[in-house]
């Protein structure tokens, strides 16, 4: 793969660099489709390393290319300021992916992850940091490896010892940064105000920011969804300017109503999900235990989970864990037991579906032992045992 030159870098330079150079080298010619396959060829994605799961990059800070612009029709007594793009420039124009930390569930962004007090929010945020922090699996998905930084309000340094020990090894330390909650408190409290300075000076350092927990460190009134969405607003926009996931642990109100849907259940919820690019909900059903996710750029899905107090970590359920799939790769081993041999691109077309999201999707099903690949010129084929031609 192409590498950036050697400059003297800071350190978010650095990271936004090794992630997007190679996009940079070819897109910032060719925003076509033509450019795209050169890209793909140049970096060798024909040959084997493609097994490889996919790597998160960027081009956002490379200029998109320039957009088909219309003039509207002027209304006679009006001023029109605002350039709408036309259909045809957003058809033909090549835009990046969104970039997921952790395949299909956590992109670049603001997240909340939110629950009832002591149910283990605090636990799968640092099972997530240190899957993030070492590039490990999170939940069956893929974690690509980054920096975090652990920002906790509520515990002190022994405490965050204590659980890392419980979960993480001294031979494969992850990559996460912990603010405890001395300097936590004296150095990022109050974000909607003085507090944010400090959160922007190190957000570009790393590639997740977890915060425990957001009522800690928002002090509003979250009755005012105006003044949730003012304090949000920032943080949102400095997560995206970052390529940086930020995440806000945050509590679930008490479930009582039947029906009514855990994301409806975030305190302050209106304001807070409407600012939030993915929200996460963990709760209870009885005696079982769900994550539910939504979000703007994530396929809804609600997981069943079981908690390992030994290893202080979330696990798919037994059940789950021997019988899931999620909705999307139930549909691709419905079109490859019709369809036998086929490529990414025609069970992407076929299905409806964003390429490189059917790839990450054959990838986990390639590990699972669930379909084989073989490459066919310069294409790989993908197909079931058995139905293979």
């Amino acid at each position: 793969m192409l590498k950036p030159p050697v400059l003297n870098l800071t350190k978010e330079q650095e990271r936004k660099m090794q992630r997007s150079q190679a996009f940079h080298d070819y897109f910032g010619k060719n925003h076509t489709t033509e450019g795209m396959e050169q890209y793909y060829k140049e970096l060798g994605l024909d040959e084997e390393e493609e097994e490889k799961p996919l790597e998160a990059v960027s081009i956002s800070d490379k200029p998109a290319p320039e957009p088909e612009y219309r003039t509207p029709t002027k209304v006679e007594g009006s001023i029109f300021s605002m350039k709408p793009i036309s259909a045809k420039s957003l058809l033909e124009n090549f835009y990046p992916e969104p970039i997921y930390l952790i395949n299909n569930i956590l992109p670049i962004g603001l997240t909340i992850l939110a629950g009832r007090p002591k149910i283990g929010k605090s636990f799968m945020a640092l099972q997530m940091a240190i899957a993030v922090g070492t590039g490990s699996e999170f939940l069956g998905e893929y974690a690509n490896e980054g920096s975090v930084a652990y920002i906790a309000f509520e515990d002190n340094d022994g405490r965050l010892s204590r659980r890392l020990k419980n979960t993480a090894t001294k031979d494969n330390p992850p990559d996460i940064d912990f603010y405890p909650y001395d300097s936590a408190r004296t150095e990022f409290d109050n974000l909607n105000n003085k507090g944010f300075d400090k959160l922007e000076e190190i957000t570009g350092n790393y590639d997740m920011v977890v915060i425990d927990t957001l009522a800690q460190c928002i002090h509003v009134d979250y009755n005012d969804n105006n003044a949730i969405t003012k304090a949000l607003a920032p943080i949102h926009q400095l997560a995206l300017d970052s390529e940086t996931a930020i995440i806000f642990i945050d509590h679930l109100r008490k479930r009582g109503l039947k029906g009514v849907h855990s994301i409806d259940e975030v305190r302050g919820g209106t304001a807070k999900v409407a600012v939030a690019d993915t929200i996460w909900s963990l709760f209870e059903e009885g005696k079982q235990r769900f994550l539910e996710i939504t979000g703007r750029d994530v396929e809804e899905r609600t997981i069943q989970l079981d908690f390992d107090r030994e290893a202080c970590s979330w696990e798919l359920s037994g059940e789950v864990a021997k019988d899931y799939l999620s909705h999307q790769k139930e549909q691709i081993l419905e079109f490859l037991q019709e369809n036998k041999e086929v490529t990414n691109l025609e069970i992407a077309v076929a299905l409806g579906k964003d390429k490189a999201n059917i790839y990450r999707t054959l990838s986990s099903l390639i590990a699972d032992r669930l379909i084989e690949r073989k490459k066919v010129g310069n294409e790989y084929i993908y197909f079931i045992e058995g139905k293979k031609e």
